[in-house]
């Protein structure tokens, strides 16, 4: 005959009830992961919110070439609601002559219009339009609006691309250009 021993009976519930305290846990992680999971995955994004995620990222990834002026920050793009332009903004650490922050600047503006596949005399190489345009449609060809061409090249329109450096002794130097343009300008302040 077997003995059951005081140790193993009161093991046993002990066993049990982390084990029920173990699946309750999990099942209420479970379902709190699944309203927030359904909530995300119910709640639309705009093209527009999109398109602004995905060309903070183009720009992103130009700031990591090599090629990129290493006295140049990131670049980062906002919307002007007064202009209705998309302002892709960048600033420099302080240079030490009026002639190297131009430089960099010029050559930083230059980067960005070949990542939107635009060359040096504001056209663009890749397509009709920039890539920057195709950013803010759909992903699927088939959800594109019919009128997607007028809606990219007056997109392309609307992009411009600011710089800003401080320079040593000097006043600081701030050129911009718009994508589909040859020119980079020097703005007077």
């Amino acid at each position: 005959m077997k003995f059951i021993s005081a140790k193993t009976i009161l093991f046993v519930p002990v066993k049990l009830i982390t084990l029920l305290w173990a699946v309750m846990s999990i099942s209420t992680v479970a379902f709190a992961q699944d309203s927030t999971m359904q909530y995300l995955k119910n709640t639309p994004v705009t093209l527009w919110t999109l398109g602004m995620m995905k060309l903070n990222l183009e720009l992103m990834e130009v700031a990591k070439e090599k090629s990129w002026p290493k006295m140049i920050y990131t670049p980062s793009a906002r919307y002007d609601d007064v202009t209705e332009e998309f302002k892709i903004y960048f600033i420099g650490s302080t240079h030490d002559t009026i002639e190297q922050a131009t430089k960099n600047c010029k050559w930083a503006i230059r980067l960005i219009k070949i990542q939107a596949c635009v060359n040096n005399e504001g056209v663009p190489f890749c397509a009709d339009t920039s890539a920057f345009s195709f950013l803010f449609l759909p992903e699927e060809f088939e959800n594109y609006p019919k009128n997607y061409e007028a809606l990219q090249a007056d997109l392309d329109k609307r992009f411009n691309i600011k710089c800003m450096v401080n320079v040593h002794n000097a006043a600081p130097v701030h050129l911009q250009s718009n994508l589909i343009s040859p020119n980079i300008l020097q703005v007077i302040q």
